[in-house]
This record gives C-alpha cells, structure tokens and sequence, in this order.
C-alpha cells in the first residue's frame, strides 16, 4: 500500500538529537555548515490520499513574507541564528495536485548539486542554507506519478469532468 507525506515540520534547536514522537526526521541539518542552530525537518506519512501533501514550496525573503494561496507556512525560518535570508517551507493538501509519497534533501558545496536519481525526484530550486554562507541545501521529493512512471506503469489520468 502506497503511503503519502501528510504533515511537515520544521524545528530548529540546539541538539543535534531532537526527536518529535509521531514524526520521522530527515537528519540532515539544514544549517550545515553555517554556525546557526541546527534545524530539522520533520513528517508523517499516511495511507489516505485524501490527507496527502501535494505541494511543497521553499521561499526565501523578509521574516513577514505572505503565505501562497491555499498553502500552510511552517513558521521555522530553516536558517535559524545562521545569519542568512529567511527561508520559509510552506504546503498544501488542497485537491488536484499529485500526492507526495517521498521527501528528501540533498546538500553540497555549490549550487549544481542533484539527487542521485534526478530523474525520479523534484528539486525546488530554493537554496534552504540561502546567504548562510554554508552548503547548497534542498528539498526534493516524489510524487505518486513518479513512482508509477518508476515502475513502468502509465499515470492515470484523472477523468475529465463535464457540464451537463
């Protein structure tokens, strides 16, 4: 049984062993190299389609920046104490997007770098370490569609509706 993303955090703290009950973490911290404090993200997955993520956005601003329509803010600037450009992680459950089954990040030591299956992951091209001055950090994740084109299988399209 497929399984989907459904909720996100972001936590910044001052132990590299921070744990949420409930949560799985993705260890890489993305303050790395840059001296704040070490920041985490965090999820849980799910086997409802209906309370799938399916859309993930990284913007880098002003500590107010609007929240994207129909999208969730995680208020956790991901620089933390780095001395970068604040960085926000916002979703969306809303219907019509592809559900998310899969996140990641990736890291290295300029802007270049891609998951090791490129193919098979979206990149958000938002830098999560933005003027720290530490690696290239990014969010990537799979969505069902990706996982189905994996497999060999043809996406199913959704019907189209029409008026009566």
């Amino acid at each position: 049984m497929t399984e989907y993303i459904s909720k996100l955090l972001v936590k910044a703290t001052f132990s590299s062993t921070l744990s949420i009950p409930g949560y799985q973490r993705i260890n890489t911290d993305l303050n790395r190299g840059s001296g704040g404090l070490f920041v985490y993200i965090f999820y849980q997955k799910t086997s409802s389609k209906e309370d799938a993520v399916t859309g993930i956005k990284v913007l880098a601003g002003g500590r107010n920046m609007s929240t994207p329509d129909c999208y969730f803010k995680i208020s956790t600037d991901c620089n933390s104490w780095s001395g970068g450009a604040y960085v926000y992680v916002f979703y969306t459950q809303q219907d019509g997007g592809q559900p998310i089954t899969e996140i990641e990040v990736i890291s290295g030591t300029n802007q270049d770098v891609m998951p090791l299956s490129s193919d098979e992951c979206n990149r958000i091209d938002t830098n999560l370490n933005e003027g720290s001055g530490g690696l290239y950090i990014y969010l990537c994740y799979k969505t069902e569609n990706t996982e189905a084109l994996e497999a060999g299988l043809e996406p199913v399209a959704e019907p189209v509706k029409q008026s009566p």
